[in-house]
């Protein structure tokens, strides 16, 4: 078997036409997220071009402080998104969900590095970076969808809440039915995604 074939230049930039699919289809039937999508593939490039340049000092380096400091942007960044897309105010909710990243992936990436993997050093750049941009990635859609969903239905359905309340129910027992129905949604493309991973794969 060969090797993996390299994608040209021209051919990357090609690439770029299959948006003009969904973005026809925003502008036809009036949906606003024309110049958000823009934005984002914008910043999806510039942000892909650093990175990859970035990333090949940072292999050559495989420093553990300068792995660590990646990581910790990495986890910033993904808080700051969850906050942005899930329209939550900065100030109160973003130490929280960056602290949540933090500890979830910490540990996560300590398993998978000391106990499977078993590395002399935990902090290798291939396993460190590489790991957890993956955690990050596949982690970032869920939590989005789980923290827009609990905090909206605990806006549109504040009466139940308040009724719980008013017939005695503590707060952490008035919420339990949002939380459970925003955890379903979060982790509803994952159960999907796991059912399908292999047969999706080999029907291709």
């Amino acid at each position: 078997m060969n090797g993996s074939q390299d994608i040209s230049t021209v051919a990357l930039a090609l690439a770029y036409l299959l948006l003009l699919i969904p973005l026809i289809l925003a502008y036809y039937f009036n949906i606003r997220i024309v110049k958000r999508l823009i934005i984002s593939v914008i910043r999806m490039t510039g942000q892909l071009f650093v990175v990859g340049i970035a990333l090949i000092y940072f292999f050559k380096l495989d420093n553990n402080w300068l792995n660590a400091a990646w990581v910790i942007g990495m986890i910033i960044f993904a808080a700051v998104s969850t906050a942005n897309n899930s329209e939550l105010n900065y100030r109160i909710f973003l130490f929280p969900i960056f602290l949540a990243f933090l500890v979830s992936t910490g540990l996560i990436l300590w398993f998978f590095n000391a106990v499977l993997v078993d590395l002399n050093n935990v902090f290798d750049a291939r396993y460190l970076i590489v790991i957890g941009g993956m955690l990050l990635g596949n982690s970032l859609k869920g939590d989005i969808i789980g923290i827009s969903k609990f905090y909206e239905d605990l806006k549109k359905d504040e009466k139940r809440y308040l009724y719980h309340l008013a017939a005695g129910a503590n707060q952490k027992e008035a919420i339990v039915p949002f939380f459970r129905d925003s955890m379903t949604a979060a982790l509803k493309p994952f159960i999907a995604s796991m059912a399908t991973m292999g047969v999706v794969f080999f029907q291709v």
